[in-house]
């Protein structure tokens, strides 16, 4: 699994990607506007889980690597414009992650990052180093300078441009690339997927609404399925339309690609994403050594995919 603080937020676990469209749709029932409302000084604080058990088989061996990691990020807004264009700070203030292989387990605590492994490399360097970012209203990531690509916020879905009523739907398309084979590393191929979200339903003012993700591109083979496979989750996020914000999130992938590195191999993966605003207060104090929800309790008790 990769492992790399920046993409925390914008891809965890391979979770998202660039962001090229979104379309929407319209009833005559009761609508509703989704917008993020950013205010200047205001400071959000996550409590933001992945949870990843794969099982890997070569004939009769088997391999079950397993990583954990959870993180408090913070998101601060630092000026609004006119427009409701904001400019942001994006911060992975505290984590705390487990990767397990072959029965060894490799602990990362960002309270004692002297003692950070070569595989938490990435993520210590990014800790508690904001990045910056400028975003639309509708969570749309916009360049900071004219030299700058947009920096991407995982936890700014893509809202739709026009008014939705429950039960409708808009898209959000992005790329992604994949390793094309297992001899060529740097040979990558870009591939076509699509976010699609549909407002389920609308109680004291939070919105609920189901996602799912799909690979566009055709011809995937079970190398590459194996890749983007982990980039195809689906769940359910709920939005405080008065706060403008994203309050809860909880993604699921269950997957397999069989004969993924040739006759007798298959790699099954079943992970859980979630993410949770709290206070500040309860950002500061809680126990990220104890996760939200362990692969096992999201899938019924069994950690892998059967």
């Amino acid at each position: 699994m990769e492992l790399n603080g920046r993409a925390s937020w914008t891809c965890g676990l391979a979770f998202f990607g660039l962001a090229l469209g979104v379309t929407g749709t319209l009833s005559a029932e009761e609508t509703y506007q989704l917008r993020y409302k950013f205010a200047p000084e205001q400071v959000l604080s996550y409590v933001s889980q992945n949870d990843a058990a794969l099982v890997i088989q070569h004939d009769q061996a088997k391999e079950e690597p397993r990583h954990t990691e959870m993180m408090i990020r913070t998101m601060r807004v630092t000026s609004v414009g006119p427009d409701g264009v904001a400019n942001l700070d994006l911060s992975i203030d505290r984590a705390y992650m487990t990767a397990t292989s072959d029965g060894d387990t490799v602990v990362y605590d960002s309270d004692h990052p002297e003692k950070a492994s070569e595989e938490f490399a990435e993520v210590n360097e990014a800790t508690r180093k904001p990045i910056q970012m400028r975003v639309t209203s509708l969570g749309k990531g916009l360049p900071l300078d004219a030299q700058a690509d947009p920096v991407n916020n995982d936890l700014l879905i893509l809202l739709p441009e026009e008014a939705v009523s429950v039960g409708g739907t808009w898209k959000e398309k992005f790329e992604s690339g994949v390793q094309v084979d297992a001899k060529t590393e740097k040979l990558m191929r870009p591939l076509k997927l699509e976010r699609r979200f549909t407002l389920k339903s609308v109680d004291n003012g939070i919105a609920t609404i189901a996602m799912t993700t799909e690979c566009l591109s055709p011809r995937v083979d079970p190398f590459q399925e194996a890749q983007v496979m982990q980039r195809k989750p689906a769940g359910t996020l709920k939005f405080d339309i008065a706060r403008g914000c994203l309050i809860d999130r909880e993604l699921k992938i269950d997957q397999r690609a069989v004969g993924f590195q040739g006759v007798g191999t298959l790699m099954t993966i079943r992970t859980v994403k979630i993410d949770r605003l709290v206070s500040a207060e309860e950002a500061a104090e809680f126990n990220l050594k104890r996760p939200l929800m362990s692969v096992q309790a999201a899938f019924g008790g069994a950690a892998a995919v059967r």
